[in-house]
C-alpha cells in the first residue's frame, strides 16, 4: 500500500507528458518490489510457526537449548512467541517463564534456553493428575448438549467446586486443580483445556492494565469472551454474567486493552442479553460419581460431603446448593429404579 500511495501522488501531480513515464513506474513497482514483501510475509509466517513448533516439543522434552536457526526470528518475536506457546498451552505448567535468548549480528535468534519449575518425572507425575481432572470435569457433559451447554456446564462445575487463592499462590493449572483454588490464570487455563477436550476451541485473553487473564471460547463458529474467575460468586452460586460476551459487553463489564492468543473479535450479540438459568444440564441424575446410574453409592458419597461428588450432578434441583433436598431426591430416584 505504501508503494501504490507515492505512485498515485506522482500520476496526479506531474504534468500530462510526464504520465506515460509515471504509469511505467507503476510497473516497475508492482513487478520489483510487491513479490519480495510477499515472499517476506510467507518467510516470516513459516518462520514464527516453525519455531511454535520447535518450542512446544522442546518444552515437552526437557531440552535445555531449543535450537531455532533455520526460523529466522528476531529476539523481539521470540519473546512474544514464548509467551503464546506457554500461555496458549495449560499443560506447560512445568516452563519457567525466565527465557534466555542468542541472537547473531544480523539479529536473528539462533537458540533460546529454557529454564524448568520441575524435574521430567514430576511435571510427568503433576501432568497425569491434569489429564485426570480434565476428563473427569469434562465427562459431565452429555454428548447430546450443544456447545453453548457444555461451555456453560464446565463454567459451572468450575465455579462451584474451585475458589478463588487470596494468596496468589496458585497460579497454574496444576496448583488449581490440586489445591481447589488459584488465581485467574487457574481458572483460564482449566476451563481452557476441559473444552478443548470436549473439541471446543478455546484461548486466553489477557490485559495488562486490569492484570487479568479470561478466555475467549468459540461457539457457533462464533468468538465470545468468558470470564469465569468474575463469575465464581464466593456463596457457591455461580453468576453468568461475564458468560459468552461481545467485545462491547466485555468492556462495558471492566475489560479492556486486552490481547487474545489469535487476536480475533468478538462481535456476535446473541448472549448478551441472554436468560441462561433456564438451560438444564441433561446429565444422569444423580448419577453423583458418573458410573452411569443412580446408585446407593451415589448416596452415602453425597452424605459423606460434597468434595467426594459431582457438585453439579448431584445437585438434583439446580438450586446450586448441595443440601437435605438433593439427598432425598437421590433416595427417590434410587428406590424408582428399584422397582
Amino acid at each position: 500500500m505504501y508503494h501504490y500511495f507515492w505512485v498515485v501522488v506522482l500520476i496526479f501531480c506531474c504534468k500530462n507528458q510526464l504520465r506515460i513515464i509515471s504509469c511505467l513506474l507503476v510497473v516497475f513497482i508492482v513487478v520489483m518490489f510487491c513479490p519480495v514483501c510477499c515472499c517476506a510475509d510467507v518467510v516470516n509466517t513459516r518462520g514464527r510457526e516453525l519455531a511454535i513448533q520447535k518450542m512446544k516439543d522442546g518444552f515437552y522434552n526437557f531440552e535445555s537449548e531449543i535450537d531455532l536457526t533455520d526460523c529466522e526470528i528476531t529476539p523481539a518475536d521470540i519473546a512474544e512467541l514464548f509467551v503464546f506457546v506457554i500461555k496458549n498451552d495449560p499443560y506447560l505448567f512445568f516452563v519457567d517463564t525466565k527465557l534466555t535468548y542468542y541472537y547473531r549480528s544480523d539479529g536473528s535468534c539462533f537458540k533460546i534456553c529454557p529454564q524448568y519449575n520441575a524435574t521430567p518425572q514430576a511435571a510427568a507425575e503433576m501432568m497425569v493428575f491434569c489429564v485426570e481432572e480434565v476428563t473427569r470435569i469434562a465427562s459431565c457433559a452429555d454428548a447430546r448438549l450443544s456447545e453453548a451447554e457444555k461451555a456453560l456446564l464446565v463454567h459451572d462445575i468450575i465455579c462451584a467446586e474451585y475458589e478463588y487463592d487470596t494468596s496468589y499462590i496458585n497460579d497454574d493449572m496444576f496448583k488449581f486443580l490440586s489445591a481447589k483454588k488459584g488465581t485467574c490464570q487457574g481458572y483460564a487455563w482449566t476451563y481452557m483445556a476441559v473444552l478443548r477436550e470436549l473439541g471446543i476451541d478455546c484461548c486466553y485473553v489477557a490485559s495488562d492494565t486490569i492484570n487479568h487473564i479470561w478466555n475467549m471460547v468459540k461457539i457457533d463458529g462464533e468468538w465470545y469472551h468468558c470470564d469465569v474467575t468474575w463469575d465464581d460468586n464466593k456463596d457457591g452460586k455461580p453468576s453468568r454474567r461475564h458468560f459468552l460476551c461481545s467485545d462491547e459487553k466485555a468492556v462495558r463489564q471492566g475489560h479492556r486493552d486486552w490481547y487474545s492468543a489469535y487476536g480475533d473479535k468478538c462481535v456476535s450479540l446473541i448472549y448478551d442479553d441472554f436468560d441462561f438459568s433456564p438451560l438444564t444440564h441433561k446429565v444422569a441424575s444423580g448419577d453423583a460419581d458418573h458410573s452411569g446410574n443412580a446408585e446407593l453409592i451415589d448416596l452415602l458419597l453425597f452424605r459423606a460431603g460434597k468434595e467426594k461428588v459431582c457438585s453439579v450432578c448431584a445437585d438434583i434441583n439446580r438450586d446450586m446448593i448441595l443440601d437435605d433436598a438433593d439427598a432425598e431426591l437421590i433416595r427417590q430416584i434410587i428406590l424408582s429404579s428399584a422397582k
